[in-house]
């Protein structure tokens, strides 16, 4: 059971508590058809049956041990060809949380790492209205006190932690949930402000693999490159072979 939040100004003020549901971003979506949503309600649950993740992959965490939550905003201050600048605000917000407990790296464009592994993920999901954003529904999972007996994927970067698993020790789930949606809050007024240059600064210096040489993969070939920073319309920009070469979401994968 969590309750709204008292540390905020905006976000989760508003809670809406689903004991078990298809998917917080579909409820969300769901609940903006009423005439008087309001901007921060967060809706969460305790166990989320059909969550949804980037590149279409779903989020599965285990029932009661973790944080599976969609957050509402309304930043119709920004333009369409300017939402990565949400992805990058909000990130970072959730990264300030998470830094409380645990080091945290941002791995591009939206997931949050810890020693390799990752520990939370977001999936924005924007609605437009002409030229400008009209709502964004933000969903966010966080491993919290989930264990991991088995390994998912083939490499390390896939594999998946949790706060228990980096700190043993168990985390109340509403002191997170709070402590993230004060992180989120600050960097979204930030943004709100005017102050995206600053934010990214950070975004950057959190970045997985920032300014280092590793090995990547896009359209079946691999190559050795250097992440140098993000573009304005969120692609990542990669040094190969003296030249930068800047790539969308689907068009590039993490090797090693």
């Amino acid at each position: 059971m969590f309750t709204p939040t008292t540390k905020t100004q905006i976000i989760g003020r508003n809670l809406l508590y689903l004991p078990t549901c298809y998917s917080t971003n579909d409820e969300a979506q769901q609940y903006l058809q009423q005439p008087h949503s309001l901007e921060g309600t967060v809706i969460i649950t305790d166990h989320q049956i059909a969550g949804r993740g980037q590149r279409g992959n779903s989020w599965v965490a285990e029932p009661n041990q973790n944080l599976t939550f969609s957050l509402i905003l309304s930043p119709k201050f920004l333009q369409a060809i300017e939402q990565f600048k949400l992805n990058v605000a909000i990130s970072v917000g959730i990264a300030d949380g998470l830094l409380n407990y645990v080091p945290i790296q941002i791995k591009w464009s939206n997931d949050m790492y810890c020693e390799s592994k990752k520990i939370a993920g977001i999936l924005i999901e924007n609605i437009l209205q002409h030229t400008h954003l009209r709502h964004s529904i933000i969903g966010i999972g966080i491993n919290v006190n989930q264990i991991f007996d088995t390994v998912i994927g083939t490499t390390k970067t896939k594999i998946p932690t949790s706060l228990f698993a980096q700190t043993n020790q168990r985390h109340d789930l509403q002191t997170v949930l709070e402590t993230v949606l004060l992180g989120i809050e600050r960097r979204y007024l930030q943004l709100l402000a005017g102050q995206y240059d600053a934010i990214k600064a950070i975004y950057l210096q959190r970045l997985f693999w920032y300014q280092e040489q590793h090995i990547f993969e896009s359209a079946g070939k691999q190559f050795v490159g250097m992440i140098t920073g993000i573009d304005v319309y969120g692609r990542l920009a990669v040094a190969v072979q003296n030249q930068i070469q800047y790539f969308d979401v689907k068009e590039i994968a993490f090797i090693k």
